[in-house]
């Protein structure tokens, strides 16, 4: 098990000797030795876990990060720089190599890729976030949002972040942005609406369905860290119902349901005990920036691959519905784009028992 690094670093090494054209094995060893602190020896496992994957720029993307922390910003430019020579017009480059020129502060490059990386329609949201967060550090908020403009007409969908991320501050507070806020904050109103509209359809049948499939299991108990350190034991929390969300920053599914968790949340708070339990990340330095950028307020857990293990989490986003006694009641192991009503029901339920 991944918990066991002794046993892991034993395992993969055998598995890499074995055959060592899988990229399996060393991304497993660079992220061990990486949240070990050995960067030096992740490293290493990182560049060999390129070589296997050399036209995937995710497998690209460990190696680079290190050299970047490492402040090894010739050599990060070089590898990304290679990748594209290979790859050209691929997006996920385009990204890594801004990253590279970010940390070097050469902005008017970043700005560049950037640029380019927001012509394909994948990656066109986060390209544009970053090129407004880029303006705005370079103390160009105009530009930032002459950016949004063009994003806005261009389809941009990532309408929370501009509410609420605290890099954007200083596009917020130009006297323009405020006749823009109004229109995304009516959309998203809309979008509301809408959404109220068509699942008012099939409420009734809904709800049946969902109440028809509890269950009842005795939930494991753990001890996580919380964002500020704080340790949460979930038996010392008996006699509230607990919601517990299994996500991770990179998880698609995750950032299209968590808009409708925080309406939940700020709707339920007072009924219940919620958590999202990060089970990628092993500090704050990716959530809390995350968390930050979208205006999540709920409280966050780091769990293990073992937390994971015991409560038998497949995929991401995981939830699970625990009532006063410590048993679980419901489970959702698929996303569900209703999933802030269908909760409500569940906690009801729960707590009329």
């Amino acid at each position: 098990p991944f918990f066991d690094t002794t046993g892991a670093i034993k395992a993969h090494l055998k598995a890499a000797m074995i055959d060592n054209t899988q990229p399996q094995p060393f991304n497993f060893l660079g992220n061990i030795y990486r949240n070990r602190g050995d960067l030096d020896s992740a490293l290493f496992f990182f560049d060999l876990l390129a070589q296997t994957q050399p036209d995937n720029a995710q497998a690209m993307s460990p190696k680079l990060k290190i050299l970047i922390s490492q402040k090894r910003f010739d050599e990060a430019e070089d590898f990304a720089g290679e990748f594209l020579n290979r790859n050209p017009g691929n997006p996920v480059a385009m990204l890594e190599l801004a990253d590279v020129f970010e940390a070097k502060r050469d902005f008017k490059n970043a700005v560049k890729q950037l640029y380019n990386a927001a012509k394909n329609p994948r990656f066109k949201d986060d390209a544009y976030h970053r090129l407004l967060v880029t303006f705005c550090r370079m103390g160009l908020p105009d530009s930032a949002y002459s950016v949004l403009q063009t994003a806005i007409m261009d389809g941009y969908t990532d309408h929370r972040s501009l509410l609420y991320d605290p890099q954007l501050t200083p596009l917020r507070n130009l006297p323009a942005f405020e006749p823009m806020k109004t229109v995304i904050v009516s959309g998203i109103d809309s979008l509301r609406i809408e959404r109220e509209t068509t699942r008012a359809r099939d409420r009734d049948s809904r709800k049946k369905q969902v109440l028809s499939k509890k269950i009842a299991t005795d939930a494991p108990d753990f001890t996580l860290v919380d964002l500020n350190g704080d340790s949460i034991t979930l038996s010392d929390l008996r006699g509230k119902v607990v919601i517990l969300d299994f996500w991770a920053t990179w998880c698609k599914p995750c950032k299209q349901t968590f808009p409708l968790l925080q309406e939940f949340y700020d709707s339920r708070k007072e009924d219940m005990s919620y958590y999202a339990v990060n089970v990628s990340q092993y500090d704050t330095s990716e959530v809390r920036p995350y968390l930050s950028r979208y205006g999540y307020t709920f409280d966050v857990l780091f769990g293990t691959n073992r937390i994971s293990t015991d409560f038998g989490v497949i995929g991401l986003p995981t939830l699970f519905v625990i009532d006063r006694d410590g048993v679980i009641r419901f489970i959702h192991d698929q996303p569900r784009l209703d999933i802030d009503e269908v909760l409500s029901w569940e906690l009801d339920d729960l707590l009329d028992e």
